[in-house]
């Protein structure tokens, strides 16, 4: 399965502190050697502020030897430096502090960099020092803090469109490394940056296609953090969604066609709107199985494209070992094969009227006791109009109707995106007209 592993494509769309993040669940993981990962963290910490993990990865991997003094000198260096930018922005933080005061200013719509400036008389070097705290904040590994920086170092109204678009992203960044179990959606937060992020990007008309594409790349790897969570219940909704709109589309196919494994299991495990979702998975895969494929693909190929049950059944045992091994994967391991084995009976079921319950069974690697309980299960549960014969050891199938309102709210679905999208592309289009034809004035 080590030839499937995906973490050296996907690291190179990541933040360092991401990237840590991902390894840090790795070396627990026993997946790769752990002095090899540990080694690749004291690489990557060493782009980040965060001296005091660097020392212990460090210490981890030379027992015993005292520390280079390199590293000591800077932490010195850092410690000074985060000094200097919270003494330089201390009246607009303890301004900030104040909750009861933000909110009446928030109220009045005078949360800005000018009002602040009028009414508070904070100094100017304030607000040009205070993104680098953001910044230093979050690099030192302060997440929680970065999180609730990073919003009004935007609302302030101070930044560049550089520094503006840099705050969405460590907002981001700060929102999937630090997520707090106790709210009902821990996912919460990541979520709303991850879409406010996402609209910046779509509505940055003046940057190049190839930027934009990349931007759009990044984001991706991005969003698999937060969709892929197992906390995020609507997760595997939302990654279809930006997976399959047209735009992210052709960023995935021109430029990171292996995340399609994501979307592969995203559609699969997606218990309301499989079946609609489905035949677009099986459009996606058939465009890029040239240039990536993997058991999970190949399972879905098999099953829904090959009518290839034999084929099925040998790619999902090699898929249980690849997911097993995957970082954004791995929790998601007994509801991805719970919902293989029933696209597998599903699928059987539709082309079979009587099913024995032993080949079923070879079909979904199970026993025939267990496929015969789980099979029971499922009719219960789930509603399949199908019966179990005892006596011939058989599944007996009916017939089965969808309600008509849930396949037209499936049909509509994403219509109003997809609507502002093209109105979105006919006004840049009329733009790039009128630049290149002014109107001839008398």
């Amino acid at each position: 399965a080590m030839e499937y592993n995906l973490t050296q494509k996907v690291v190179q769309y990541l933040d360092p502190h991401l990237v840590v993040h991902m390894l840090d669940a790795l070396e627990e993981g026993g997946v790769f050697d752990t002095q090899q990962v540990q080694q690749a963290s004291l690489d990557v910490l060493s782009k980040t502020y965060m001296v005091d993990v660097m020392m212990d990865t460090w210490k981890k991997l030379n027992p015993g030897k005292p520390l280079p003094a390199e590293m000591t000198k800077k932490k010195e260096s850092v410690l000074a430096h985060r000094r200097r930018l919270k003494e330089a922005c201390k009246p607009l933080t303890d301004l900030l502090a104040d909750q009861e005061r933000v909110n009446s200013l928030r109220a009045n719509k005078k949360l800005s960099m000018l009002h602040l400036k009028e009414m508070f008389d904070i100094p100017g070097p304030c607000f040009e020092h205070f993104y680098e705290l953001c910044k230093m904040t979050y690099e030192c590994g302060q997440y929680e803090q970065a999180a609730g920086m990073l919003p009004f170092a935007r609302a302030l109204g101070s930044l560049t469109p550089e520094n503006d678009e840099g705050a969405l992203w460590g907002a981001l960044a700060s929102n999937i490394l630090y997520m707090v179990d106790e709210e009902s959606d821990p996912t919460v937060h990541a979520k709303q940056s991850l879409a406010a992020l996402r609209e910046h990007l779509d509505s940055r008309s003046s940057m190049r296609p190839g930027d934009v594409l990349m931007q759009r790349v990044w984001l991706l790897h991005w969003s698999l953090f937060v969709y892929l969570d197992p906390r995020c219940e609507d997760g595997p909704d939302l990654l279809a969604d930006l997976f399959m709109s047209e735009s992210y589309q052709q960023a995935l196919q021109s430029a990171a066609p292996h995340l399609i494994r994501y979307l592969t299991v995203a559609v699969v495990v997606n218990d309301r709107r499989k079946r609609y979702l489905m035949p677009e998975l099986q459009s996606v895969l058939r465009r890029l199985q040239r240039y990536y494929k993997d058991p999970l693909t190949e399972f879905v190929d098999a099953v829904l494209d090959k009518f290839d049950f034999d084929e099925a059944q040998s790619k999902l045992e090699e898929a249980e070992a690849v997911v097993k091994q995957d970082y954004f994967l791995s929790e998601l391991y007994d509801h991805f094969m719970y919902n293989a084995r029933l696209l597998v009976f599903r699928t059987y079921c539709q082309i079979h009227q009587k099913i024995d319950i032993s080949t079923l069974a070879k079909r979904l690697r199970m026993g025939d006791v267990e496929a015969e309980k789980w099979v029971g299960s499922l009719i219960r549960s789930a509603g399949i109009a199908a019966r179990i014969d005892s006596v011939s050891s058989t599944i007996v199938m009916g017939s089965q109707t969808e309600p008509v309102y849930q396949s037209v709210i499936e049909k509509t679905r994403g219509l109003t995106s997809r609507t502002w999208s093209m109105a979105s592309a006919i006004t840049q289009s009329r733009r790039k007209r009128s630049h290149r034809y002014p109107a001839v004035r008398e």
